[in-house]
């Protein structure tokens, strides 16, 4: 299973979320509340958060904290670590106790990004960010070069749905996708509804440019990818 999305910078202000693992009940009493707010409190002091707000659960937990040092990961770390540990103590039990923090919502993650300068509109240049925990990040990418897309050829999600898997246009985004992401044919495929992921290949392959770039529809959509 990927990672969920890090990243951290000085100053920066993030919304993060966690639960239990399963989905179980942690914080059932007021003495399980007052237990992780006082874990919570320490790790601000050690790492020099500033705790904008959060607000507790029975299962799940929301911080809103500000990191004037850059170490969110580091203290998410102690943090999770230190309550897991007197929790099991404290109640003699064993096993993961939280399901993995996260940043947040996936709009958030894509404020994130676009404050990083990863999404900024019209951004369609080849960015890609190895390996499974930045699989998020790599997506939200994808969608923004999809969404344009969609924006200038006047496309919703009904004409994704309703319109022919080989529809000119789905392939003609396709490619853009191809050529300036690391976007799969798998995500092509199910976002674009171009049937099974090898149909992206057959289709974007026997695309033929030269007789489209004569065409004014298709010289319009490439000039708003590049400009």
């Amino acid at each position: 299973m990927a990672r969920s999305l890090r990243i951290e910078r000085s100053g920066g202000v993030y919304h993060v979320i966690n639960r239990g693992n399963y989905r179980q009940d942690l914080f059932i009493n007021d003495g399980a509340h007052e237990a992780f707010e006082r874990c919570l409190f320490e790790a601000c002091q050690k790492c020099g958060w500033v705790l904008e707000g959060f607000c507790v659960m029975t299962n799940h937990f929301h911080l809103v904290i500000r990191t004037p040092n850059g170490n969110l990961v580091y203290g998410m770390k102690w943090l999770q670590a230190t309550f897991a540990n007197r929790y099991h103590r404290f109640r003699k039990v064993h096993g993961k106790l939280c399901h993995g923090w996260a940043l947040g919502t996936k709009d958030f993650k894509r404020k994130l990004l676009e404050t990083e300068g990863l999404l900024k509109d019209g951004n369609t240049q080849a960015i890609r960010l190895e390996g499974k925990e930045l699989q998020e990040a790599n997506e939200l990418q994808w969608e923004a070069i999809l969404n344009r897309g969609l924006k200038i050829l006047g496309k919703d999600i009904a004409d994704i749905t309703n319109e022919r898997k080989s529809a000119s246009w789905k392939v003609w985004i396709a490619s853009v996708l191809k050529q300036r992401s690391s976007a799969t044919n798998v995500w092509i495929a199910r976002q674009l509804n171009m049937g099974v992921p090898q149909a992206v290949t057959i289709h974007v392959g026997s695309l033929d440019k030269v007789k489209l770039r004569k065409t004014k529809e298709y010289q319009n959509f490439i000039y708003e990818f590049t400009k």
